[in-house]
C-alpha cells in the first residue's frame, strides 16, 4: 500500500487464511493500491473523518465499513463482509479446513476421537505413497507401518501417539527410506467448544519450524470457523494494533459476550503452545540422554563381546588340554598297570629268593610281597605328593630294615632339599636329622648328580670319603652304606630316595630291583596327581 493510503481489509468467517481472504477480496471486489473501486465515496468519507461506520453493497452483498486508527492516529477503512453460518452442520470437521489442508506444505491428517482417519492431505499421500481411500476410515492398528505415519510408534510400543491426549508434541521415528518427523496434535472443536476430532501436523525433523507454523495456522482457521465475522475482525484488529475510531467493538460485538470467550480461547491456545514448546524441549533432552546411554551400551556390548570371545577361546584351549590330559592319563594308567604287573612278578620271584637268601647277603635288609602290598594300599588313598613321600620313606624304613630313609625334592635353583625323613633311632640320630633338614644338596654334582644321570639305583660305600656333606655326616653317625634311588616323572627327576644302613656292604640285586620298581610306581603316582590340576579332571 502507498504511504498515507487507507488500508482495505476483507475478513471472511470461513476464509482459509488471511492471505487467501485478501486475495479473494482483491479479485472479486476490484481492490487495487489500497482503494475500493466499487465504493470509493464511502471509503473517502471514512478516511476523511466524516464517518466512522457505513454500510455498503458489494456485488449484491451487504458489507460493514468502519474506521480504525493505529497508535499514531492514522485512520484506515476496515471492510467486513459477514456470511451466513449453517448451524445444522453435524460434520466433526469444519469445511473451512478442507482447502487449507490440501494447500499445506506440511503433512496433515485428521482423526476422530476413536483414532480413525477422517482426512489426509496431498502431502501425506505423496510422502507415504498411498491412497487416501485406503487410509480414511481405518485406525493405525488396521494399517501397516508403511501405510500409516504413526503405525511405527505402535509397533515400537510407544502408546503416546494413540493415547487420549488431544494436544501433544512428539517425534515419529524413521522407517525404511522415510525420515524422522516432528509432529504436533491439537483438538478440533464444535460451536460449543467441545472437541470433535484431532488434527496432526508433521514435517521432517530438519523442517521443524514448518510443522510449528502450519500447526498455528490451522489452529487459527479452526477457531475462526467457529466465530462470526465480527469476532474475527476484532481479533485481527488487536493483532494489527488497530482500534475502532468510535471506541466501540462494533455490532454485534458490543451486544455479544463471545468476544471474551474468543480472547480466553486465544489465551488458552498461547498457553498450550508454550506448554508444547516446553514438552518438546524436555523430549529433546531425553533423546540426548538416551543417545548417550545408547552409545555407552554399545561400547559395553563391544567389551562384553570381546570378553565372550576371549572366554570361548580359553574354553577351547581348556578342552584341548583336557583331551590331551585324558589321553596322557590313559597312557599313565597303562604304564602303571605294566609297572604293577612287573612288580607283582618281581615280588613272586623275591618271595622265592627270600627264603633262600642268607642274612649276610641281605645285610638285614628286606622287602617282601607283604611290605609292597602294604605300601601300595596306603598310596592309593593319598592325594598330595608330600603325603606320598612321607608314607613311602616311613614304610621303606620300617619294613625294609634301613636305619634312615630320606626323600630329597629338587628346587628351582638346581639344589635339592629334604622333603621327608624317617629315623629308626630318632633320639640317637637327632643331630643328623636336624642337619639333614637344613642341608641343601647339589642336584647335579657328587653322588646325587651321578645317581640322577644314571636314572637307576646307585650304592655308595665308604661314606666318610664321599663328596656330599650329608653322606659324610651320616658316616659320622655310624652309617656304612647308602642307596640313592631317583624318582622320575615326565622325563625329569622329581625326587631322590636316600636309604642309609649301618652295614658297609651293598644290598643284593633283588632288593635293588624292588626299590627301582617302587621308584617307578611313585613316579607314575606323581604324574596322576599332577593331572588333578587340569580343569574337570579328577583322579
Amino acid at each position: 500500500m502507498r504511504e498515507g493510503a487507507p488500508a482495505a481489509v476483507a475478513v471472511l468467517s470461513e476464509a482459509g487464511s488471511v492471505e487467501r481472504a485478501t486475495r479473494a477480496f482483491l479479485d472479486r471486489f476490484d481492490v487495487r493500491d489500497g482503494s475500493l473501486a466499487s465504493c470509493p465515496h464511502e471509503v473517502e468519507l471514512i478516511t476523511a473523518c466524516q464517518a466512522d461506520h457505513l454500510t455498503v453493497l458489494l456485488d449484491g452483498l451487504e458489507a460493514d465499513l468502519v474506521a480504525a486508527v493505529d497508535d499514531d492516529g492514522r485512520r484506515s477503512a476496515v471492510l467486513t463482509i459477514p456470511t451466513a453460518r449453517d448451524a445444522a452442520v453435524s460434520d466433526p470437521v469444519s469445511p473451512v479446513l478442507e482447502e487449507p489442508l490440501d494447500e499445506s506444505p506440511a503433512i496433515v491428517w485428521l482423526k476422530d476421537l476413536d483414532g480413525r482417519y477422517l482426512r489426509v492431505n496431498r502431502r501425506y499421500v505423496d510422502q507415504l505413497e498411498t491412497d487416501a481411500d485406503c487410509v480414511c476410515g481405518r485406525t493405525d492398528a488396521e494399517l501397516t507401518a508403511a501405510g500409516s505415519i504413526e503405525g511405527l510408534r505402535l509397533d515400537e510400543g510407544d502408546t503416546a501417539a494413540g493415547s487420549d491426549l488431544l494436544e501433544l508434541e512428539y517425534r515419529i521415528g524413521a522407517f525404511e527410506e522415510r525420515p524422522a518427523f516432528v509432529a504436533l496434535r491439537f483438538a478440533l472443536h464444535d460451536g460449543e467448544g467441545q472437541p470433535t476430532a484431532t488434527c496432526s501436523v508433521a514435517a521432517p525433523v530438519a523442517e521443524e519450524s514448518l510443522a510449528r507454523s502450519e500447526c498455528e495456522r490451522l489452529m487459527r482457521i479452526d477457531r475462526w470457523g467457529r466465530l462470526d465475522a465480527f469476532a474475527i475482525r476484532q481479533e485481527l484488529l488487536d493483532e494489527w494494533g488497530l482500534t475502532l475510531a468510535d471506541g466501540s467493538s462494533g455490532p454485534p460485538l458490543d451486544r455479544d459476550d463471545r468476544v471474551a470467550a474468543v480472547l480466553v480461547e486465544r489465551d488458552e491456545a498461547l498457553a498450550t503452545a508454550a506448554r508444547l514448546e516446553e514438552e518438546l524441549l524436555k523430549e529433546r533432552e531425553q533423546w540426548g540422554s538416551l543417545g548417550a546411554e545408547s552409545e555407552r551400551a554399545a561400547r559395553r556390548a563391544d567389551e562384553l563381546a570381546g570378553a565372550v570371545a576371549a572366554e570361548r577361546a580359553r574354553s577351547a584351549e581348556l578342552e584341548e588340554s583336557l583331551v590331551r590330559a585324558e589321553a596322557r592319563v590313559g597312557e599313565l594308567q597303562d604304564e602303571l598297570t605294566a609297572v604293577q604287573a612287573e612288580l607283582e612278578e618281581h615280588l613272586r620271584r623275591a618271595e622265592a629268593l627270600e627264603a633262600a637268601a642268607s642274612a649276610s647277603e641281605s645285610n638285614g635288609l628286606k622287602w617282601g610281597t607283604g611290605s609292597q602290598r602294604a605300601l601300595s594300599a596306603a598310596l592309593v588313598s593319598l592325594t598330595e605328593w608330600n603325603s606320598v613321600l612321607n608314607h613311602a620313606v616311613g614304610t621303606l624304613g620300617s619294613e625294609g630294615g634301613w636305619d634312615a630313609t630320606i626323600a630329597w625334592c629338587p628346587e628351582r635353583r638346581g639344589s635339592m632339599t629334604c622333603g621327608a625323613i624317617w629315623m629308626r633311632d630318632p633320639a640317637g640320630l637327632a643331630t643328623f636329622e636336624n642337619q639333614t633338614w637344613k642341608q641343601r644338596a647339589d642336584a647335579s654334582r657328587a653322588e646325587f648328580g651321578r645317581a640322577r644321570n644314571r636314572m637307576a639305583a646307585t650304592c655308595v660305600l665308604e661314606l666318610q670319603s664321599a663328596e656330599d656333606p650329608v653322606l659324610r655326616a651320616a658316616a659320622a653317625e655310624g652309617m656304612g652304606s647308602a642307596l640313592l634311588v631317583p624318582i622320575s616323572g615326565g622325563g625329569e627327576t622329581i625326587a631322590m630316595l636316600e636309604l642309609l644302613c649301618r652295614t658297609a656292604t651293598a644290598p643284593n640285586a633283588e632288593l635293588m630291583v624292588s626299590l627301582e620298581a617302587i621308584a617307578l610306581q611313585l613316579g607314575a603316582i606323581a604324574q596322576l596327581l599332577k593331572l588333578t590340576e587340569v580343569p574337570r579332571w579328577r583322579v
